[in-house]
């Protein structure tokens, strides 16, 4: 069976074509229009009360989950995250990476980090933030940047009671 020379081109011609659309959106993330400005490895060394420790290095109000947001100067949500928190851990191993708007400056963008520590019931006992952090670009090979400290307070049933 001999194929035409004209057919044959045409169907190279659709593989190509194809193939070509397999790629990444022109307008989605990473391409210049879309972002693709990262700081990333961010860690976070949260500082509960003394008074909410016990001996051995437990908190003395049970939490499972913790909500971590990062903000931007506008208001707009840069990273929105709950991460699971096992009530026998007493650290997590987390590394986030969260977006830098195009328009910030190499420095860095300046948001707001907020942090809620919520119980079984998803009642927020201790809050952290917010506090204002400059979150830079990293590329890759940079070493992480240090653990951002976050003091944590805690907001739970009876936190307002004076007596």
């Amino acid at each position: 069976m001999k194929v035409p020379f004209r057919r044959l081109v045409l169907i190279t011609a659709a593989i190509a074509v194809s193939s070509v659309s397999c790629g990444r959106e022109v307008t989605g993330p990473g391409s210049a229009s879309g972002g693709g400005r990262w700081a990333r490895g961010l860690s976070l060394a949260p500082q509960f009360p003394a008074a909410m420790v016990a001996a051995g290095g437990t908190n003395l109000v049970a939490f499972n989950r913790v909500r971590i947001v990062f903000a931007r100067a506008d208001g707009v949500v840069a990273l929105d995250r709950v991460v699971d928190f096992p009530a026998t851990a007493d650290s997590l191993p987390l590394s986030l990476n969260v977006p830098i708007s195009q328009s910030a400056a190499e420095s860095g963008e300046t948001m707001s980090l907020s942090m809620f520590y919520l119980d079984a019931g998803g009642v927020v006992v201790f809050t952290g933030g917010p506090l204002p952090v400059v979150v830079r670009p990293t590329k890759a090979g940079d070493p992480p940047p240090p653990p951002i400290v976050v003091p944590v307070r805690y907001t739970g049933p009876g936190s307002t009671a004076t007596k």
